[in-house]
């Protein structure tokens, strides 16, 4: 689908999602999350590497990222390491011990939960989610992310080149797991493939392309991402 018509479909996509958002608007302040894992089984991997970057009104207040030592027993899948290269050096050296982290991450989605922040991710409910969720689980810290309460960039991307919409009953949650869900050619919403270009994500942060698949420089990609659909969206760009 042509760039010019994905922005007429996208305008109706993202009224969409901000009717399921708080107070049926799009988020000014919100926490993005992302991560880096030792592969893509949500049972046998985990994560290595959690990025948050805390945007308020619309600016970016904070962007930090935590490495979790997960020992030397963690097998790291060789295309996994390829992609983001923290190996078992990395995470014994700049890495926290894992009860220690989990703890502060479950507590920072609870502060910010708190405060009624939206979460924020790029294939954050297909991919990342189910990942946290079940972190908390087993280390004693269970944290459910709620049905609208996270808006996925990647989700947005992906479903406006589909041309798919929301149907009443679905939710934020239910929505992006629909669209992950679909499998068809020519259809491409990687943050670093495609969004980067496509949406000129360079220019606008400042950030090289290499550097993506780091966490914290993800999650800053993710937010420039959205205040790129979002201008779309308000008719900022042509």
């Amino acid at each position: 689908m042509p760039i010019e018509i994905q922005k007429i479909a996208l305008k109706r996509l993202m009224s969409e999602t901000a009717q399921r958002c708080f107070k049926e608007r799009l988020a000014d302040s919100y926490l993005v999350c992302d991560s880096e894992t030792s592969g893509t089984d949500h049972v046998k991997d985990f994560i290595q590497q959690y990025g948050f970057c805390v945007v308020i009104n619309r600016k970016i207040h904070s962007n930090f990222s935590i490495i979790i030592n997960r020992g030397r027993d963690l097998h790291i899948h060789p295309k996994a390491l390829e992609v983001h290269g923290i190996d078992h050096d990395r995470m014994e050296r700049e890495g926290v011990p894992v009860r220690e982290g989990i703890n502060l991450i479950i507590d920072t989605f609870e502060a910010f939960r708190k405060q009624r922040f939206m979460f924020v991710g790029h294939n954050l409910i297909n991919f990342d989610i189910p990942f946290f969720e079940l972190d908390g689980k087993v280390n004693g810290r269970s944290f459910v992310f709620g049905p609208d309460e996270v808006i996925d960039t990647g989700a947005l991307v992906k479903a406006v080149q589909l041309g798919m919409y929301y149907n009443k009953s679905d939710t934020l949650r239910s929505f992006a797991k629909r669209a992950a869900s679909v499998r068809a050619k020519g259809i491409f919403w990687a943050l670093d493939k495609y969004c980067y270009d496509t949406y000129a994500l360079g220019s606008r942060s400042g950030i090289k392309k290499e550097e993506a698949h780091d966490a914290g420089i993800d999650c800053l990609l993710t937010h420039h991402l959205l205040e790129t659909l979002r201008e779309i969206f308000e008719c900022k760009l042509s």
